[in-house]
């Protein structure tokens, strides 16, 4: 988790990879619906069924070991229809030039034949993160 549990409260969107936040953490599984129902918006990137996936607003179920791909394609989706924090990048990152030139390649229809996530839902993914 790179938030704190009070943080969810007040988030506008919610990714979750790798975890089963209902399961291993029930407190932060409570929290997360308990935002979801505030209105934030919920997508969970995972090859599981995790029981969150059902008041997700978007599941990229890929397939396992091409989470990488995945995420390559939100931030291409990202950075191409200009959604990111530029004020952020500016002041708090380093390399970000090189990062769009990794990322250059990973289109949705490219990561889509990678992790069998539908194109669409990368977009739709990316913009609800954004």
């Amino acid at each position: 988790m790179t938030n704190t549990i009070d943080e969810l409260s007040g988030a506008g969107a919610i990714l979750i990879t790798g975890s089963n936040p209902t399961d291993n953490h029930p407190v932060i599984g409570y929290k997360i619906r308990k935002a979801v129902r505030n209105g934030a918006k919920l997508i969970v990137a995972d090859p599981r069924h995790i029981p969150l996936v059902d008041t997700a607003d978007v599941h990229l179920q890929f397939k396992p070991g091409t989470d990488v791909a995945l995420f390559n394609g939100l931030v291409h989706v990202i950075i191409k229809e200009d959604l990111q924090d530029k004020e952020y990048i500016e002041n708090r990152t380093q390399g970000y030039k090189y990062l769009e030139q990794i990322v250059a390649k990973y289109t949705p229809a490219y990561v889509s034949e990678i992790t069998g996530v539908p194109a669409e839902d990368i977009i739709t993914a990316a913009r609800l993160f954004a």
